[in-house]
């Protein structure tokens, strides 16, 4: 082999770990951000490992063990992004599951009486819509908090006439 030879293979493997460098520098990162959006679905109790973001964590972690760090970096990044809309969509529905409260809260400082099985059918579905967002099923807590706020409003409403 000519030493040209051996200095263009010499560069060649330079340039080849320069990207490798970069590739696993920026699939780590990829990876630290899926991993901080999973803590902070933890911190708002989500129980989030029956998931599709969490098993495409899981696998591009498998991949960056195995070196494969591109496939590694878009599984990581496909599961940063699909846990934080979640965490975004989780924020509306709290929101919007707050809101529900507050208007059963300001229907009670009305003093509108709502009987034992009025309150507890309201106070249940709270508790339905909240095992909905802590199992990851948002859809279905939207959906909950959507027809329970309708209904209620549609009981608040009567009930004003009433008084």
């Amino acid at each position: 082999m000519s030493y040209s030879a051996i200095l263009e293979r010499l560069d060649q493997t330079s340039i080849d770990m320069e990207l490798k460098r970069t590739q696993f520098h920026d699939t780590k990162s990829a990876l630290e951000d899926a991993e901080e959006n999973l803590a902070k679905l933890d911190k708002e109790n989500i129980n989030y490992k029956k998931l599709n973001f969490y098993d495409n964590l899981e696998k591009a972690k498998d991949s960056f063990k195995d070196e494969n760090y591109e496939k590694s970096k878009e599984m990581a990044l496909q599961s940063a992004e699909d846990s934080l809309s979640t965490l975004a969509e989780i924020n509306i529905v709290k929101s919007n599951r707050n809101e529900f409260e507050k208007l059963f809260d300001n229907a009670l400082i009305e003093k509108l009486q709502f009987d034992k099985k009025e309150n507890d059918d309201i106070k249940n579905s709270i508790k339905d819509i909240e095992k909905s967002i802590e199992t990851g099923k948002i859809s279905d807590a939207s959906q909950k908090i959507d027809e329970q706020l309708e209904n209620l409003e549609k009981k608040i409403t009567r009930k004003r006439i009433r008084k």
